[in-house]
């Protein structure tokens, strides 16, 4: 498969004429090849590696994003595909992406399929399919207000396939699924009867529940539409109707002949809920042995069942527990020691390798693990991603920094083959992204400079994006170290061991015995004088929209009427606050952790809404924009202000996501996200808004909506 990237000249290039060629040079170890050049500024990128385009995003000099060129393919060569082949392809890796609970990758590819589409792109059959699945996996990813306005900018409401009909009701029952008082049950109804229209205009007829005449390929929709009325009727406690449909949803489950696995788990589950429903606890317990032994790897579907059917085993006073054969498997955030050289000891000595790789591989195998989220390190890490491909398991790697960089620092200091084995699952990795079970990502794209403090960093935003998977496929989340049991710096696995267990997350020891001392020494860059130490620290920009067009006199009055009010707030979070500024109507903070700084971002907003600007004195009303980002930044000598500063790329991501913010709303990086997510009894919410361009073609960024449910 031929692979596609937009190209985009960094900005301190954007004035040379030679940046084309210097960029030519610079790709060739990525096997890629320059086509299509448009001036200095940009150009267009092929390969057939699909993953290349990790390698271009650390080169300095330019950004690569990739994006399908919709156009004839035939004209870019003779091993180009064509056009339709492409987006088929395309949408088959978007269906993979979301069965595997990928949603934010998923919705991110639909988003540029549909963004780059001019009409020679995919059909009128694919485009649909690309649309709903857009919607499918935004709302899968918790943001149901996001999904609503996709529903309505694509007009779904006007348009007649049998899925575009249907998406109304499922948005409905998503909503009315997570309501909660008086309301409730008024949403439930709402949504079955959405259902019931669907079901009506899918048989073109208007009358009473009838399957007659349904044919064999369609007798699972028809079976998922009134299979979903009645669970809505029901947990609105309207028994009758609910009764009704789901035998119904049985008789048009009995006569579908499924063609493949994923037809197969439709049908059987359906067909359990159904038959709960009914009072048939004995042919539930028949379709959801079924339903365990169909369709594994079926992550998104399997969660969103469970979720439903968890409902209403309450709703019936029976335990969950019937429903474990539904469950997604655990995802795990795995860590541990690094390998010693052979006859070197320290704390993993490599003659106790092969036991610690048995040990390993006996615990991923035994104990329900589906998805292991991790590093690359020589050693423990390894070994997990060994076990993890050898066992079928969705292997997710994240490495602190610069591969190249990583790999001196923690791969190469412990010898033997293991360069060669971190290659191969790197391979692993790019080979088979397109799945949606695996994964290559960087916690910076910057560079290692001889700071630890990455290894934390790159660490946490590992378990992070493990908590934000098993949260959005209500899946369990642990823990599991492979280490000696003796404490260590802080930095790496004991540093992750005791922020598990500050936080209330299970974690489970895979013991190394016999090990002693320190890790391999690595070859380690000092870092230079001129080079301070990073911290990962949160940092908020905020900006004040129509500041500019209030009059002059005016800004007396914001000044002692608006920001002064902002005090009280600041001194609450005095002892988290390190460094704070302002700029007129700007606020610039950095705070020591995440929770504590939107917290502070969401006091702020919601202090600015409530403000009456007319009656302070102002002609016009005002909002503020507010970004967060949670990232390694540097410490040191403001030579203007003459005091200390933070400053860094990670300071200039969270200036940045600003401008892109709605007024009235805080947007956060995934960063920010994945550090809010390691807060598990916290009341912050962060709904997926999608990948979003930045200003001053700075690349993209995926985004976050930060909320409260309280």
């Amino acid at each position: 498969m031929i692979h596609y990237c937009n190209l985009f000249a960094h900005k301190d290039d954007a004035g040379d004429p030679d940046w084309i060629n210097r960029t030519r040079a610079r790709i060739q170890t990525s096997r890629l090849s320059v086509i299509n050049t448009t001036g200095k500024l940009h150009g267009t990128v092929i390969s057939t590696d699909p993953f290349a385009h990790v390698q271009l995003l650390s080169v300095r000099g330019y950004q690569g994003i990739v994006a399908p060129i919709n156009r004839d393919l035939s004209t870019l060569g003779g091993d180009a595909l064509a056009a339709g082949d492409f987006h088929r392809n395309s949408v088959e890796r978007l269906r993979n992406l979301r069965d595997k609970g990928a949603f934010f990758e998923a919705a991110e590819l639909a988003e540029r399929l549909l963004k780059n589409d001019d009409g020679s792109g995919p059909g009128d059959d694919l485009r649909e399919e690309v649309t709903y699945l857009h919607i499918i996996c935004v709302a899968s990813s918790g943001s149901l207000a996001k999904a609503q306005e996709l529903y309505d900018l694509y007009n779904i409401e006007g348009r007649r396939s049998a899925k575009a009909r249907g998406l109304g009701a499922r948005l409905a029952k998503a909503q009315a699924l997570i309501a909660t008082g008086p309301s409730r049950a008024s949403k439930l109804r709402a949504a079955a009867q959405s259902f019931e229209t669907s079901y009506f205009r899918i048989r073109g007829r208007i009358g009473g529940v009838n399957t007659t005449g349904t044919s064999s390929a369609d007798s699972v929709w028809t079976a998922y539409q009134m299979g979903n009325a009645a669970t809505l009727h029901f947990l609105a406690g309207d028994h009758e109707s609910a009764t009704e449909w789901a035998t119904g949803a049985l008789e048009a489950a009995s006569r579908s002949n499924p063609e493949d696995e994923r037809e197969g788990f439709f049908r059987n589950v359906i067909a359990a809920e159904a038959s709960l429903i009914i009072g048939d606890t004995d042919e539930a317990l028949r379709h959801l042995d079924l339903v365990s032994k169909t369709g594994p790897d079926l992550y998104a579907h399997r969660a969103r069942r469970y979720a439903q059917m968890t409902q209403v085993c309450n709703a019936l006073g029976i335990s969950p527990d019937i429903l474990n054969g539904l469950k997604v498997p655990d995802v795990i955030y795995y860590a541990g020691h690094i390998i010693s050289p052979p006859s070197t000891g320290g704390r993993f000595p490599a003659e106790h390798e092969e036991e610690v790789r048995e040990d390993i591989h006996q615990y991923l195998s035994s104990e329900g693990i589906g998805i292991a989220f991790g590093s690359l390190a020589a050693g423990a890490d390894i070994l997990f991603a060994e076990a993890a491909i050898d066992l079928g398991i969705d292997l997710h790697v994240i490495l602190p920094f610069d591969e190249h960089e990583f790999l001196e620092t923690s791969v190469r200091p412990s010898g033997g083959d293991w360069e060669a084995r971190f290659q191969r699952c790197l391979r692993w990795c790019r080979e088979r992204q397109s799945s949606g079970g695996t994964s290559l990502g960087f916690a910076t794209q910057g560079g290692f400079f001889g700071d630890g403090e990455l290894f934390t960093y790159g660490s946490r935003y590992a378990l992070g994006l493990a908590m934000l998977r098993a949260r959005n496929l209500n899946a369990s989340i642990r823990m599991v170290a492979a280490y000696d049991g003796n404490q260590g710096s802080g930095i790496g696995t004991y540093g992750s061991i005791k922020l598990c267990e500050r936080q209330s997350i299970r974690w489970d020891h895979i013991n190394i015995a016999g090990g002693s001392g320190t890790r391999p020494e690595a070859p380690w860059r000092d870092p230079a004088p001129s080079i301070p130490r990073r911290r990962p620290l949160a940092v908020l920009f905020g900006d004040v929209e129509n500041y500019s067009e209030l009059r002059e006199e005016e800004v007396p009055i914001f000044h002692e009427q608006c920001l002064k009010g902002l005090l009280g707030i600041l001194e609450k979070y005095s002892d988290q606050i390190l460094d704070r500024n302002s700029w007129g109507d700007s606020i610039f903070l950095v705070m020591e952790d995440a929770i504590s700084a939107i917290h502070c971002a969401l006091e702020i907003q919601n202090y600015f809404s409530e403000l009456d600007f007319r009656a302070l004195g102002l002609s016009r009303s005002l909002a503020l924009r507010l970004g967060c980002h949670f990232g390694p930044v540097f410490h040191g000598e403001d030579y203007v202000r003459g005091q200390k500063t933070f400053y860094g790329s990670h300071v200039m991501r969270a200036a940045r996501i600003e401008p892109i913010t709605p007024p009235g709303d805080v947007y956060v990086t995934e960063p920010m996200a994945a550090a809010l997510a390691l807060e598990p009894d916290s009341p912050i919410v962060c709904d997926y808004v999608g990948l979003v361009p930045l200003p001053k073609n700075a690349g993209e960024l995926r985004l976050y909506l930060a909320r409260t449910t309280e």
